[in-house]
């Protein structure tokens, strides 16, 4: 159970997902307006947990959803808005075209918005509908860099990842808890190739020989794979998953794309929240703690 204040009065109970990161919150409806001890607790949780999952919230209405996503940062949409999306800021996900967009995180494992300069912070993934068998795969990132050799730990540390339009240093520290982390997305088109020895002045970079990008590609989707550590969340009517997308990577399984006369009809409502911190700027500051750390 979480509790707040000396009076120990109970929030809400959470259980774990899995051993290492996530937790279903119990005993809390999502409103208008949330109590403040409340949402203290939950951005303490989704900091320690990195994913937390309220079920059995019903179709929560798009200001509903956007009212508590503006909680965590201000919302940040980029993306088309279909037909059906209630609102603008609501990103309309489907395997129905004619009920919203499909094929939608299908491409490759990734965290969202690496195509910014912040890519964002959180996301809310909400869902008014499932399917059967369409689930999403997630794995927390720290994890994974903690689970390099040193040599292997020391060439992740030196590349970049190039993407379609951005270019970001592959591990960098989390902006909240300061762990190694990783910015990627390994899908076409957003992945173009890793790289090193960039010169921000001149505007130049070496990329990798594209055997050793794809050597690297295929060592990450093993890790990220690893079923110690990855997670596969069977979704529910009126569940809404708030993730820390800087800490865990995710892919949209193949049956999320079922189709909806054979596996039922899958609407998701995404939200995303804007980044607050440039990775590259978390990178160099780290360098400098490094260097001054030694003198």
């Amino acid at each position: 159970w979480c509790f707040a204040g000396t009076g120990m009065s109970r929030l809400y109970e959470t259980a774990p997902i899995s051993p290492e990161f996530g937790v279903i919150v119990k005993g809390l409806k999502i409103e208008d307006k949330m109590n403040p001890e409340v949402l203290k607790q939950i951005s303490k949780d989704l900091a320690k947990h990195r994913l937390l999952l309220f079920r059995g919230q019903g179709r929560l209405a798009a200001e509903t959803q956007l009212a508590f996503a503006n909680y965590f940062g201000k919302v940040e949409s980029t993306f088309y808005r279909h037909p059906k999306s209630p609102h603008r800021d609501i990103f309309r996900v489907s395997n129905d075209a004619s009920e919203g967009c499909r094929s939608v995180g299908r491409s490759g494992w990734h965290i969202d918005g690496t195509f910014l300069n912040k890519p964002f912070a959180v996301q809310l993934m909400h869902f008014w509908s499932v399917n059967k068998g369409g689930s999403t795969l997630f794995c927390p990132l720290n994890e994974i860099v903690q689970a390099l050799g040193d040599k292997e730990r020391q060439l992740w540390d030196s590349l970049f990842f190039v993407g379609d339009s951005s270019v970001h240093p592959f591990v960098y520290p989390h902006p909240s808890t300061g762990r190694a982390t990783l910015c990627f997305h390994l899908g076409d088109p957003f992945f173009r190739c890793f790289a090193k020895d960039i010169d921000w002045e001149k505007n130049t970079m070496e990329p990798l020989p594209k055997n050793e990008c794809e050597a690297i590609r295929s060592r990450l989707i093993s890790l990220l794979e690893d079923k110690t550590r990855m997670l596969e969340i069977e979704w529910e009517v009126g569940d809404l998953a708030v993730i820390d997308n800087l800490a865990i990577g995710h892919f949209a399984s193949s049956g999320t794309q079922g189709s909806r006369k054979d596996t039922g009809l899958r609407i998701l409502h995404r939200v995303t929240v804007s980044g607050k911190a440039n990775p590259l700027e978390l990178k160099n500051g780290m360098s400098d703690r490094d260097e001054k750390a030694k003198e």
